[in-house]
């Protein structure tokens, strides 16, 4: 079963998207979303790959649930005071995100992080084409951080004088 079965993820994110909503005024009705996000390896959801998403069988249903029950209970532990907000839980794996995105085994970050990627010469915010820059997470690197930073180089490679402002 993988790192699934380890008592705690070995990475997990977790963002509330909500809390950058100016609509969600402090007070006694306040709701926020919160995100938890994990690493998954393929392999652990590979042998359910060609079940069909809605008809999935009970074993892939049971891993499922499992990494549920875990990461809740880590962001439980972590995030005590968070804990009794919780009021609905919904999981995903790589075969939710393969069938929604199409993207290759699930991945959620776009190109693969190896050392041929980031030698490719494709890569970055200029392009053969006049006035068009690229920016995320593939013009720089992965993740998050990495989407911030290539909206930063796509800014700086039209406008050089914004690192003068940072």
């Amino acid at each position: 079963m993988g790192r699934l079965g380890a008592e705690h993820p070995p990475l997990m994110f977790v963002s509330f998207p909500s809390l950058k909503d100016p609509r969600h005024a402090p007070g006694p009705t306040l709701k926020h979303t919160a995100e938890v996000v994990a690493w998954a390896d393929w392999q652990d959801f590979a042998p359910w790959s060609e079940s069909r998403f809605g008809e999935r069988p009970a074993g892939y249903e049971r891993l499922k649930a499992l990494a549920g029950e875990r990461l809740l209970a880590h962001f439980k532990r972590r995030f005590p005071r968070l804990a009794p907000l919780v009021r609905c839980v919904e999981v995903s794996t790589p075969l939710t995100t393969a069938h929604f995105t199409h993207a290759p085994r699930g991945a959620v970050y776009g190109l693969q992080p190896t050392p041929r990627r980031f030698l490719s010469r494709s890569l970055g915010v200029r392009t053969p084409v006049r006035g068009l820059y690229l920016a995320g997470q593939d013009a720089a690197s992965p993740g998050i951080t990495g989407a911030m930073m290539g909206g930063l180089l796509a800014a700086a490679a039209i406008e050089p004088r914004i690192f003068r402002r940072l």
